[in-house]
C-alpha cells in the first residue's frame, strides 16, 4: 500500500512537472471555430458523418426524407455547400441515424418513421449518383410541395402542413388552384390529378356513377374536377355551384438548385407538374378543399389543403317539396326590403327574393311588411305566414 501511494504521487509529480491540466481544467475546453447552417435543406439536424478524408458531409433532419450531401475541404464546415440529397422516404419518413461503412459502400439509415434498419448498397463510396431509392422501382406516391391559389387579385400559396388559411370569396368569383406536384419519377408519366370540393351530406338524387369521393366524415363531393391523360376529363357540379374551365397540367424543368433540389426525380433532373383548376363561383359554398394525384404505378397522393374556402353571404332561400322554407338569404337584407316595400303595392321584389313566383303572392302579403315595420311581428313570423301561404 505505501508503495502505490508513492508510485502515484511520483505519477503526479510528472504530469504537473510537463504541464498538463487536470481533467477537469476548464482550460483545456475545445475552442468553437464556426458553424455550418442547414435549414435550407432541413430543419432540426439530427445526425451526421464525414466521408474518409472529410471531405464529404452528410446530414439527416427531422423535416426532410432524405440525407443531404455537402462538399467540404478536409473536416472545415465552413467551406461546405450543399451538392445533393439522397430520398429514403420509401422506407422512412423522418431518417435521423446515419453510418457508413468504412470505405462508404453501404449507408445504415433508422428513423422514426419506421421500426428498422434500412441498409442501401452505392456503387462508389459516399456518392449518391446512379444509387436508386429503395430496392422498389416505385414505390413512392407524388408530393404536393404547395398550392397556389388566386381569387380575384388575392394570392395564396398554401404548403401541406400548414395552418389553415380562411379564404373568403363572392358569387360570381372565378378560382383557380394551381397545384406543384413532384415524384421520384419524371413527372410526365403521372396520368390522373383531381380536386375535390363541395362537400355535403350525399342528395339522395344525386347519380351514383359521380358519387364515390368522401371525407373523413362520410360527406361526398358534390363539385370535382378530373383530369385524366387516358380519358376525357371529367367537370361535374351536382347543383351548379361552381362552373369549371377546361384545365391543363404543364411540366416545368429546372437547374437543380439549394431552393429546388427537393424537386429532383430519379433521372437527377428538378423537375415538377403544374396542374391548375379553375371554377367559378356560382352560389353560396363553404367546404374544404381535397386534391388527389396518381402516378404511373397507382400510388396516390390524397391531400386535404390547408384552406377553408367560403363564399360570403348566407345560402338564399329554399324550399323542399312541401314548400317550407329551409333558409334566408340575409335577415339583414330582409329587414331593408321590408322597409323599402312600406307602403308599396308591388310585391315583384318580395317574390324575386323569396324565390317563388309573382303571382303566388297577392297583394295583401304586403301588410305583413307593414306589420314587421310597425313591430306587430317579426321578420321571422312573416316568413311562416308566407310558408303557410305556399302550402295552401
Amino acid at each position: 500500500m505505501k508503495y502505490s501511494k508513492i508510485k502515484f504521487l511520483t505519477f503526479f509529480a510528472i504530469i504537473c512537472s510537463i504541464g498538463l491540466a487536470p481533467i477537469n481544467d476548464a482550460s483545456a475546453a475545445t475552442t468553437f471555430v464556426d458553424a455550418f447552417d442547414v435549414s435550407a435543406q432541413g430543419s432540426t439536424p439530427y445526425d451526421l458523418a464525414f466521408n474518409n478524408n472529410g471531405t464529404k458531409m452528410f446530414v439527416t433532419g427531422s423535416t426532410g426524407q432524405d440525407v443531404n450531401e455537402y462538399a467540404c475541404d478536409a473536416f472545415d464546415v465552413s467551406s461546405c455547400a450543399f451538392t445533393d440529397a439522397f430520398d429514403v422516404s420509401g422506407e422512412d419518413t423522418i431518417p435521423f441515424g446515419l453510418a457508413f461503412n468504412t470505405d462508404g459502400t453501404k449507408m445504415f439509415v433508422i428513423g422514426n418513421g419506421g421500426n428498422d434498419v434500412n441498409e442501401y448498397t452505392l456503387e462508389v463510396g459516399f456518392d449518391f449518383d446512379g444509387v436508386p431509392s429503395s430496392n422498389c422501382y416505385d414505390c413512392t406516391p407524388p408530393v404536393l410541395q404547395n398550392a397556389h391559389i388566386t381569387i380575384s387579385s388575392n394570392d395564396y400559396v398554401v404548403a401541406t402542413g400548414d395552418e389553415p388559411v380562411h379564404i373568403t370569396a363572392n358569387v360570381g368569383d372565378k378560382v383557380t388552384i394551381l397545384l406543384n406536384v413532384t415524384d421520384d419519377k419524371p413527372v410526365d408519366t403521372i396520368p390522373f390529378a383531381a380536386l375535390y370540393t363541395n362537400y355535403q351530406e350525399k342528395p339522395s338524387d344525386m347519380n351514383l356513377f359521380y358519387a364515390n369521393n368522401y371525407d373523413n366524415q362520410n360527406k361526398i363531393s358534390t363539385s370535382f374536377y378530373e383530369w385524366n391523360v387516358r380519358a376525357d376529363d371529367v367537370a361535374y357540379d351536382y347543383d351548379g355551384t361552381v362552373s369549371w374551365s377546361d384545365n391543363t397540367p404543364t411540366i416545368v424543368t429546372d437547374e437543380i438548385t439549394e431552393d429546388n433540389f427537393k424537386f429532383k426525380n430519379s433521372d437527377n433532373v428538378a423537375q415538377y407538374l403544374t396542374i391548375p383548376f379553375t371554377f367559378t363561383i356560382n352560389e353560396h359554398m363553404d367546404s374544404q378543399i381535397v386534391a388527389e394525384i396518381y402516378d404511373a404505378n397507382a400510388n396516390r397522393l390524397q391531400v386535404t389543403l390547408p384552406v377553408i374556402l367560403k363564399t360570403a353571404g348566407n345560402d338564399p332561400p329554399s324550399f323542399d317539396s312541401n314548400g317550407k322554407v329551409l333558409g334566408f338569404f340575409n335577415e339583414s337584407i330582409l329587414n331593408t326590403m321590408i322597409l323599402e316595400l312600406n307602403g308599396s303595392e308591388d310585391t315583384a321584389p318580395l317574390s324575386e327574393f323569396l324565390g317563388i313566383p309573382d303571382e303566388s303572392l297577392p297583394a295583401w302579403t304586403l301588410d305583413l311588411a307593414t306589420w314587421v315595420t310597425d313591430e306587430k311581428i317579426d321578420s321571422a313570423d312573416m316568413i311562416v305566414a308566407v310558408e303557410y301561404l305556399i302550402n295552401q
